[in-house]
């Protein structure tokens, strides 16, 4: 996106520019894709684009005459927009309209993130008062209201989840949400940074101004500090020639059965390039067969970045030896309390000296459980709000809160009759599709 109505398209192999000849020549200032068939972004003029997968149009919204600079779209009915002058605008599935903040905020807001349709960051900063003002806002579901300063102006933000997240600013600014506090980091730049994209707790990235450019990025370190490396250091000689930044190979997929364009590639696709899940030795990954729980607990302890040293004698199940096929995973899994297990003594499960509980591993896994596990394992805060959203899911059925959570997401959408099926088994690529979504909402795979 850019300056005169500039926008680039990625196709998982080159970046072309798109012909927008009927959009103007609005400047592109802020955007935010949900899939590879539904984006949004915003203009210089304060209009909102919408992309169906084909085309770029119009999104129907309140007139505004201020720069758009930041958006961010949860779910196809729940968005915020975010400009110059304090500007906020709300999508609701329908139309963008402008909404007043709690707090009176005349400084542009340059970034925004949404968590959930009832958590949402937001930063900005200005000259105030002869000084660097940055502010950081949170949105509760009512309102906006400015939570705390800076001495420094913000330029974005970025949230993994309620819990965890990374605003930047300038002369270097870097500040870490824990869940209560905005923490500033030691930052190995002083430029300007003005994009920042947190992959996980252990993996972000930051860019930002330069002679050069300046891109950071963060990993946990093996001490008790974490690290931020400067990738590209920039020069202050103006005869320096910048160093050119190697071009990611592009990571492909070669199952048989999972072409581009098919109902989960890209899903797959993300947990493939990630390295969570592998297929099968002959080169396919069978979408369409249905996940047995030994499976699921393998690809969400790996997306939930389970490192945990299990003691090989350890056996938490009785129907799951140690040393096992999936006993890592299950253990770890049972050490986060994503999953109990089933009581021992029903029809073929007997209580062992030890009384453990069971598992099934090979077992298939219903759509409702995978809710659940997917939840607990994600650590995402119970949200219900708008609900019931399916028919078939009243308010108190066993996997409610876990379901409208999901879908207050934007992970699950349900089918076109209005009903959730949760009690129906959940097949390897419906699973593949809730986990990318829930874990990696915004995957970037090269």
């Amino acid at each position: 996106m850019g300056s005169d109505g500039v926008l680039a398209h990625w196709n998982g192999v080159e970046w072309s520019t798109y012909d927008n000849t009927t959009l103007g020549h609005e400047g592109i200032t802020g955007l935010d894709m949900l899939t590879s068939s539904a984006g949004w972004a915003g203009s210089t003029l304060g209009n909102v684009l919408r992309y169906d997968g084909q085309q770029w149009a119009f999104e129907n919204s309140d007139v505004y005459t201020a720069t758009l600079y930041s958006i961010s779209v949860l779910n196809p009915s729940v968005g915020w927009a975010g400009g110059e002058s304090g500007i906020f605008a709300h999508y609701d599935g329908a139309t963008w309209q402008q909404v007043m903040p709690g707090d009176i905020i005349t400084s542009t807001i340059w970034g925004l993130d949404l968590v959930s349709p009832t958590d949402g960051w937001a930063v900005t900063g200005t000259l105030d008062q002869g000084g660097r003002i940055g502010r950081l806002l949170r949105y509760e579901g009512t309102t906006w209201h400015q939570f705390s300063t800076t001495g420094q102006v913000l330029y974005d933000v970025d949230m993994l989840n309620s819990n965890y997240g990374w605003a930047v600013g300038a002369y270097g600014t870097l500040l870490q949400w824990d869940g209560t506090v905005w923490t500033a980091a030691s930052s190995p730049s002083s430029n300007t940074m003005l994009d920042v994209h947190v992959l996980s707790t252990t993996d972000a990235w930051a860019v930002g101004e330069g002679n050069s450019g300046a891109i950071l990025y963060y990993e946990e370190g093996t001490g008790p500090t974490p690290t931020l490396t400067l990738t590209d250091t920039p020069t202050s000689s103006p005869t320096a020639t910048p160093t050119p930044i190697p071009t990611a190979t592009p990571c492909t997929i070669s199952f048989s059965d999972v072409l581009p364009g098919s109902t989960f590639y890209p899903y797959i696709r993300c947990l493939t390039c990630l390295g969570i899940v592998t297929g099968y030795p002959n080169n396919t990954f069978r979408p369409e067969i249905d996940v047995t729980r030994g499976q699921l607990a393998k690809i969400v302890s790996n997306s939930a970045d389970w490192n945990d040293v299990i003691p090989d004698n350890q056996q938490s199940f009785e129907d799951v030896q140690a040393g096992s096929t999936f006993w890592l995973f299950i253990e770890r899994m049972f050490l986060h309390g994503a999953i109990q297990g089933y009581p021992c003594g029903g029809p073929g499960e007997p209580c062992g000296p030890g009384n453990l509980p069971y598992y099934r591993p090979g077992n298939t896994a219903s759509r409702g459980q995978i809710c659940k596990i997917v939840v607990l394992s994600a650590g995402l805060p119970i949200n219900t709000v708008g609900g019931p959203h399916f028919g078939d899911v009243p308010t108190g059925a066993t996997f409610y809160e876990y379901i409208e959570t999901l879908y207050n997401t934007g992970a699950i959408q349900g089918y076109s009759d209005g009903n959730f099926r949760p009690s129906n088994n959940a097949s390897r690529g419906q699973t593949s599709k809730i986990v990318s979504l829930t874990f990696f909402p915004s995957c970037l795979t090269p």
